[in-house]
């Protein structure tokens, strides 16, 4: 136990949070207008009860995230935006390590490592010499393109880790802290698959894609409004990597 007058984490007061009524967010005429919009590029969503249902689910992500922002407000370190320059120079540096050994890792693997990883159909291509058989071959190209950038995230963090306060990127409103954004998300990406069956899609600066529209509209009901196309591709990407879900 640590008793020491200035502990390294500081004690956080655990407040008790109420659980009140919460006005539902997304009432019948919001999940109707939702769907509306869906409706403008295909596929065509039903504006059925068991749409309206699927859409109706969020209200308990919506009240889930108004119980995280009160108790995120009962500290500080919950509301901090961004990240200071210490912060993240010890980030990239954790980051140059991990990568570097990784790399180290990759570059003495016996090849039936690889391999295993082919039968698990990573890194393999369609098999294009071969239309009655439908193995697939190792991607050579792939591997060699993931060695490559692996190791080019390692000298870049590496070199990031020791630029100075003024070459440093500036805080931008994508790192604002916003408590609760993650689980809002999947619960956005849930309801939007069931809906149209489809992935979640990226688009282009000047062109949302159905679900990144659907998205946006969705998480300002939520109060998460702001929310720039970009920090959605990059949320997105993190919510539906296959290294993110438990199998």
């Amino acid at each position: 136990m640590n008793h020491s007058k200035s502990p390294k984490n500081p004690h956080r007061e655990e407040k008790e949070v109420s659980i009140e009524f919460t006005e539902a967010s997304f009432t019948y005429n919001i999940c109707e207008s939702l769907i509306v919009d869906l409706n403008k590029k295909k596929p065509f969503v039903p504006a059925s009860s068991e749409s309206i249902k699927i859409l109706k689910k969020l209200n308990e992500t919506a009240a889930f995230i108004g119980l995280i922002r009160k108790r995120a407000k009962q500290n500080n370190i919950n509301t901090k935006e961004g990240y200071s320059e210490a912060e993240r120079k010890l980030i990239h540096k954790k980051i140059s390590n991990q990568a570097r050994a990784l790399f180290n890792s990759l570059a003495t693997l016996d090849r039936d490592v690889f391999h295993d990883w082919c039968i698990e159909d990573l890194f393999t291509a369609d098999n294009k010499y071969n239309f009655i058989s439908a193995e697939r071959l190792p991607d050579y190209e792939a591997e060699r393109q993931f060695y490559e950038t692996v190791g080019a995230l390692a000298k870049t963090a590496n070199h990031c880790a020791h630029k100075s306060k003024i070459e440093l990127s500036g805080v931008s409103g994508n790192l604002a802290t916003r408590p609760g954004i993650d689980i809002a998300l999947n619960a956005i990406i849930a309801s939007y698959t069931e809906l149209t069956n489809e992935a979640p899609t990226k688009g282009g600066p000047l062109n949302l894609t159905k679900y990144e529209a659907f998205s946006i509209e969705c998480l300002a009901i939520m109060g998460f409004k702001g929310v720039s196309d970009d920090a959605l591709r990059h949320m997105t990407k993190k919510a539906t990597a296959d290294f993110s879900k438990n199998k």
